[in-house]
């Protein structure tokens, strides 16, 4: 997507077709795996009707967009009150489960968080998305906790000027995808000259 007024608008755009196939809540993920496509067909120079790609992206996307989503989204809100209840607990007891309780935490944010732009960039099934996802956290570490920290001060944004909600969420997507991919493509590149990993991104 070519920066300017017309990049504007359009990002604009996707942010409300994004927010009206949000508004169920249920489909709140797979409006935001057909975001990160939308982008993705941007940084491929593909010129398309907006909606119409879109809606192809949302139904491609909502079976994985649903399930990976949703139960990721499930296991960090138990997570969430494991950590509330292992804090009741005394000194020794809170030390050894809280470590491991909030490592998982963290594994699934990063997950839910990451999984978007491998539903959209590579043909793979669910647990492949998962495993790939995972695997991408622990070899590109600096890309994924810059997004989780675009992510952060977006949600820091909506929370404190709720309003942004209209503004801030494409720019955001489209900057994680930039991270995100530009990482696919060091990845990618390194498979290439190395021939290893080659499980990775295929399976």
């Amino acid at each position: 997507m070519k920066p300017g007024l017309g990049g504007m608008t359009r990002l604009f755009l996707l942010n409300a077709v994004w927010l009206i196939c949000s508004l169920p809540i249920i489909t709140i993920f797979p409006a935001t795996a057909a975001m990160f496509g939308v982008i993705r067909d941007w940084r491929l120079q593909k010129g398309f009707p907006l909606v119409s790609r879109y809606w192809s992206h949302f139904r491609g996307n909502l079976k994985a967009g649903l399930i990976i989503g949703w139960a990721l989204a499930l296991w960090i809100l138990a997570l969430l009150l494991n950590v509330h209840i292992i804090l009741q607990f005394g000194m020794v007891l809170r030390w050894m489960l809280l470590p491991v309780t909030v490592a998982l935490l963290i594994a699934a944010v990063f997950v839910l968080l990451l999984s978007f732009p491998f539903m959209v960039h590579y043909e793979l099934g669910l647990k492949s998305i998962v495993k790939n996802t995972l695997y991408f956290v622990v070899i590109q570490p600096q890309a994924a906790f810059f997004c989780l920290l675009l992510f952060s001060l977006s949600a820091w944004l909506i929370l404190t000027l709720p309003f942004l909600v209209f503004i801030v969420i494409s720019p955001t997507t489209y900057l994680m995808y930039r991270v995100c991919d530009h990482s696919f493509r060091k990845i990618e590149n390194m498979k290439r000259t190395t021939g290893k990993m080659s499980s990775m991104f295929g399976q």
